[in-house]
């Protein structure tokens, strides 16, 4: 991998599956250990949409959320360190990008990828119910993912870029949201070692609380917390 990439792919508009007028781009250019995106179109989009990536993998199309982007004088921008992605190299190897609703999105392709950007969009569900624990220390648990921490507490919006939420997340494909009643809670699902717990404490998780109710050994898999305040009862 050089130290430098620079490539733009072209968008169009698309309604209820038909092009409609309207276009853009989007221009991605890595510099050393980060990835730049700048994002144009002659519409608007909506404010604090997620915008995907799509790479290839082996058997197919693998998705990355590359987060919302910054709305600034000539359209919105965002830059994301390397370390962030699930693999450092599929920053080089998008081939597509969209962002939007199955309804109403903006999509684009290199020559060559034969996307079908319908099969990506995923139904608007709620953020699902569930209880990791054995004991009863929190009064209610959901399942999350990294996009729906723009609805919760402002405490949380912040966490669209950490390194150490975003691999719990490409690892196990969910996220704890949970409240105590007096606190609530963001938790990363990992287990217990050393090198974990050294990295969850640097980036803002210090407690790990195992789904068993037992006193905690290396291997047992669990959740790293963050407190990010409320009163417990946010049950959003």
């Amino acid at each position: 991998m050089t130290d430098y990439m620079r490539k733009i792919i072209y968008l169009r508009k698309w309604e209820q599956g038909t092009q409609v007028p309207g276009a853009g781009y989007i221009r991605l250019e890595r510099k050393k250990d980060f990835l730049s995106l700048s994002l144009r179109v002659d519409g608007d989009i909506s404010k604090g949409s997620m915008v995907y990536g799509v790479y290839p993998v082996d058997d197919g199309w693998e998705r990355l959320e590359l987060g919302k982007f910054l709305q600034t004088s000539c359209g919105w921008d965002t830059k994301i360190r390397l370390t962030c992605l699930p693999e450092r190299e599929c920053g080089d190897g998008i081939a597509g990008i969209y962002t939007g609703t199955a309804e109403q999105y903006w999509a684009g392709q290199e020559a060559g990828a034969q996307l079908s950007f319908e099969d990506f969009f995923e139904p608007e569900l709620q953020a699902a119910e569930m209880y990791p624990f054995e004991d009863d220390e929190m009064q209610w648990c959901r399942q999350i993912r990294p996009e729906d921490l723009m609805y919760l507490s402002a405490p949380c919006w912040r966490m669209g870029n950490n390194s150490f939420l975003l691999q719990g997340y490409y690892s196990y494909r969910h996220l704890l949201y949970a409240g105590d009643g007096a606190r609530c809670y963001i938790g990363v699902p990992g287990q217990y070692h050393r090198r974990e717990q050294y990295l969850a404490r640097r980036f803002g998780f210090p407690r790990f609380k195992a789904t068993k109710k037992k006193r905690v050994t290396i291997g047992d898999f669990g959740y790293w917390l963050q407190d990010v305040g409320g009163d417990g009862d946010d049950q959003r």
